[in-house]
């Protein structure tokens, strides 16, 4: 009898993200969290569509900060 294998290919998780500074954080801890355990790599994408408050600085910050998630902000000039 044979085990069967533990698929976890790699995913990319794409967040929209339009003046969200007040949820940001907790979103993409939530997503680290999770990642911790899924057991594949795991890459946040936090798409900045033009935002006028803190949604990049604060997305840069929390993402350098995650343990078990990579990822990076990409900016959107236009919605």
């Amino acid at each position: 009898m044979s085990k069967a294998s533990h698929f976890c290919p790699p995913v990319s998780i794409i967040v929209p993200a339009h003046n969200e500074e007040f949820i940001i954080e907790n979103t993409i801890r939530a997503m680290d969290k999770a990642a911790a355990y899924y057991g594949g790599d795991v890459h946040i994408l936090i798409m900045n569509n033009n935002s006028t408050d803190a949604t990049e600085a604060l997305a840069t910050d929390v993402l350098a900060d995650c343990k078990a998630a990579t990822g990076r902000v990409l900016n959107v000039p236009r919605p």
